[in-house]
């Protein structure tokens, strides 16, 4: 399951309360192309999908679809600001997919 930091929350509600009332969840998507570290996008959005597990954190929607669950088992999220920018970070435990950089061309 993932667990959203108090700072990603206010985030998440702060973004919401900007929008025409269209947006009602955060969508958060693993890939596993990067070998190096999980690689996560995130969106938000205002529907589920079919193939969404949706669940409730501190009355937040969280949408990930069904055959990625596995990968966002104890993910943190968080929101940072620094001097760089802004924005999610993802704390998995979880390596992404097998690494291809070694793979004989």
């Amino acid at each position: 399951m993932v667990a959203l930091t108090d700072s990603a929350v206010r985030a998440i509600r702060r973004l919401m309360e900007n929008v025409d009332g269209s947006i009602s969840a955060l969508r958060i998507y693993p890939r596993t192309e990067t070998c190096d570290r999980a690689d996560y996008l995130d969106s938000l959005e205002g529907a589920d999908g079919l193939a969404d597990a949706a669940f409730q954190c501190d009355n937040v929607k969280v949408l990930v679809d069904s055959g990625r669950m596995p990968l966002t088992a104890e993910t943190r999220v968080d929101y940072v600001e620094c001097g760089k920018g802004r924005g999610f970070r993802f704390d998995s435990p979880h390596p992404p997919g097998a690494c291809t950089c070694d793979v004989d061309r």
